[in-house]
């Protein structure tokens, strides 16, 4: 199963680029993430902008650590950032980075409690 992950932002491009960047730095998430394009505009030989990323889901600890990187991510931000989560009849989660900045830490592990379980 796969969470997919969009972002809208100023420059939504770079932002998962950055996100994909920090999924990928963590060991138990190499070789689980696919980079999504748009597609391409018709008579054109190159694809879209990176659209999204997917993320193999598999029991675990795989969406904890995710999500857990996903929250910090966004905590991050100093820009405005909506992140849209989504896994098929499981999960269909939203924040943006002006909301995540402020959480507590009981929030965070909540946020993070509710992407993580989600897919199991």
């Amino acid at each position: 199963m796969d969470l997919t992950i969009r972002i809208t932002a100023e420059d939504a491009v770079a932002e998962l680029g950055s996100l994909n960047d920090w999924l990928s730095a963590d060991e138990q998430l190499r070789g689980r993430i696919d980079v999504l394009a748009a597609a391409g505009e018709p008579g054109t030989l190159a694809g879209g902008l990176l659209e999204a990323l997917a993320v193999a889901l598999a029991p675990g600890g795989v969406a904890t650590v995710v999500a857990t990187v996903l929250v910090t991510w966004i905590r991050h931000r100093t820009g405005s950032v909506k992140i849209t989560g989504t896994c098929p009849g499981r999960l269909d989660v939203r924040s943006r980075s002006h909301t995540c900045a402020n959480l507590d830490a009981a929030a965070v592990r909540e946020l993070t409690a509710k992407i993580a379980d989600a897919p199991e």
